[in-house]
């Protein structure tokens, strides 16, 4: 009653957790689907720490491109750290892979941030933006 004009309530589930990835989906001209991961959240652009591979992908490019990004430090227990469950995060890189091969209408996905939380327990895509376009049949 005090926000006569809301229309609505949502109620979400508050996801926590250190770690915060991102994944990208593009497609370009030259290369076609182009998969990117790496730190994300508020911070994706002051970090600046991605790569990006060209899909198809299998485990061991996913592995390589983790290999170029800070990010794997912080899955793989930097400083201490618990253990992330970057066999999830993996997962999930390969899964977007496989979406960009099998639906070429959809042109853009960004996941950020997504939590990579502890071993054993998955990763949650906090946030989505998706774009989607005409597919042109010959």
């Amino acid at each position: 009653q005090s926000i006569p004009e809301a229309r609505g309530l949502l109620v979400q589930e508050f996801i926590s957790g250190e770690i915060e990835a991102l994944v990208g989906l593009t497609r370009e001209a030259q290369f076609g689907p182009v998969v990117t991961i790496g730190s994300g959240g508020t911070l994706v652009e002051l970090l600046d720490d991605v790569a990006c591979g060209v899909v198809p992908l299998d485990t061991s490019d996913v592995d390589a491109m983790l290999a170029e990004v800070k990010l794997s430090r912080r899955l793989n227990g930097y400083r201490g750290a618990p253990l992330a469950d970057v066999a999830a995060y993996r997962n999930l890189v390969l899964r977007i892979a496989k979406l960009a091969e099998l639906l070429p209408e959809l042109a853009e996905l960004d996941l950020n941030p997504v939590r990579v939380l502890p071993a054993g327990q998955g990763v949650v895509a906090v946030d989505a933006r998706l774009r989607v376009r005409p597919v042109v049949t010959r």
